[in-house]
């Protein structure tokens, strides 16, 4: 029984220890084929940006020797298709006072609007800086836009105002190419910018502007937000235990990441557990009725004798020999 036991404990050892390593392995081989997927995503991001920003940066060129005249503003805005292919809500222009001069397409009505509030008004006009502004709701449209601004300089070098180019995130835009495709049954791709720490968008739509936790909630968000790139295993705020990798996009200051829940992950593994355990025990009864049938037939001289014993010793008589089978 002691063998049979020791057996036991020792099958129960090995099956836990081969899952342990079996989860291990899978965590890094679905971790590194996230890893190669965001950083594919992240370097297709980084050329759209780029490319939108470099526009933003010549019309602002051109503006600088126009913008004192609202009308030859708006002309130059009118006569600008490569932005309107763009930026799928069009772009306006403003002077240091943050209001807009010019704007298009005309319909949506920007002109007069106020833009110095927000975050990359003030970025272009204060410091002179190109910036991908923070997701907020657009001013005449009401729906989450993601703007780029460039600051418009004078002959002198001098800050005179600012371009804006205006992508409504609610319409096709250049980040489809994320948030168009699932990742795996129940996972997804997010685009976040680690500044504000805000979800600019998601293929999991209910996630579109969503907040992250604020700083000391979560460490493993936060060292994420710090610049990490890698795969790390995270409770999201959802409460679902996540497998998340990604990578920067330094000229946006976002992250796109690809996170897959763990059940789904590790499903292969749960479903390699559950056999192992099938066969184990299986195993166990198989082993155990054979050894038990073993030292059965093993032991029956024994107890035999030791039966006929009992009868002597019960009942007085002559010695008798015992009972030899063979």
């Amino acid at each position: 029984m002691g063998i049979l036991v020791v057996f036991v404990l020792g099958l129960g050892a090995m099956t836990w220890y081969a899952s342990r390593l079996l989860r291990q392995d899978m965590q890094v081989l679905v971790g590194d084929q996230q890893l190669s997927t965001v950083t594919v995503l992240a370097a297709q991001v980084a050329g759209e940006v780029a490319v939108r920003l470099q526009s933003l940066e010549e019309l602002a060129a051109k503006a600088g020797p126009v913008l004192a005249d609202a009308g030859a503003t708006q002309s130059l805005l009118d006569q600008d298709t490569l932005t309107a292919q763009l930026f799928n809500r069009g772009s306006f222009v403003t002077r240091m006072d943050g209001v807009a001069i010019a704007s298009t397409p005309r319909e949506l009505r920007r002109v007069g609007i106020d833009y110095r509030d927000r975050d990359y008004m003030a970025t272009a006009l204060e410091s002179g800086r190109t910036v991908v502004g923070r997701p907020v709701l657009g001013k005449p449209l009401g729906t989450p836009v993601l703007v780029m601004a460039a600051p418009v300089r004078d002959g002198t070098g001098r800050v005179i105002g600012a371009v804006a180019g205006v992508t409504d995130l609610g319409r096709s835009n250049f980040l489809d190419t994320i948030t168009s495709h699932r990742h795996g049954e129940t996972g997804s791709f997010h685009v976040v910018s680690a500044q504000h720490r805000l979800i600019v968008t998601s293929s999991d739509r209910s996630r579109v502007m969503q907040a992250l936790p604020p700083p000391g909630a979560n460490a493993v968000i936060d060292r994420l937000m710090q610049g990490y790139e890698g795969t790390v295993v995270l409770k999201n705020q959802l409460g679902t235990d996540v497998l998340n990798s990604g990578r920067r996009v330094p000229a946006a200051g976002w992250d796109i990441v690809a996170s897959l829940p763990v059940d789904e992950a590790f499903a292969p593994i749960e479903r390699m557990q559950r056999r192992m355990l099938a066969a184990a025990a299986a195993l166990t009864l198989l082993v155990g009725g054979l050894v038990w049938w073993l030292l059965r037939q093993q032991l029956a001289p024994m107890v035999a004798a030791a039966r006929a014993l009992a009868r002597q010793a019960a009942h007085p008589q002559p010695s008798q020999p015992l009972p030899v089978a063979r």
